[in-house]
């Protein structure tokens, strides 16, 4: 994949979301004995990119994302807390929210490939980008004063 087939900034981004409660043994390791070999399910999920770091790790390119979700109601019909309406994104049948809290890296392998190419269903304009950007940053310095 090349960086231009990348998601850049702003884009929402399907990226692999895996289960990490599922994690089992697969099989050992062809050529070092002590080490194994797992298998995780995972779920191509939309993602909100705010940006790449700027050095490679382990040969990787590696992003700094936040997980979307259409489950951002509680049972009573409130919003949670920590999600904020992006509305309805391109092929959802509901409203999307960003979980706020939930910022996360992953590695270049893990955008979603559709037909060779990362699936990018939209881009935030940069207003609204910079206000869920604010907003990330409030509830990532709250959770480190309440730690």
């Amino acid at each position: 994949m090349t960086t231009s087939d990348l998601p850049k900034e702003r884009d929402v981004a399907y990226c692999v979301h895996l289960h990490l409660e599922t994690t089992a043994f697969a099989e050992p390791h062809l050529y070092k004995a002590d080490h194994a070999v797992y298998k995780v399910e995972g779920k191509s999920r939309p993602m909100l990119v705010l940006g790449e770091l700027s050095k490679r790790k382990r040969g990787k390119r590696w992003f700094h994302v936040i997980p979307i979700t259409s489950k951002g109601k509680a049972e009573d019909g409130r919003r949670k807390p920590n999600c904020y309406s992006i509305g309805q994104l391109p092929g959802c049948e509901t409203e999307s929210y960003l979980v706020v809290d939930d910022v996360r890296l992953l590695p270049d392998n893990m955008v979603h490939q559709h037909n060779g190419k990362p699936k990018i269903v939209h881009q935030l304009d940069r207003l609204e980008f910079m206000n869920f950007v604010k907003i990330t940053e409030h509830h990532q310095m709250r959770r480190k004063t309440t730690e």
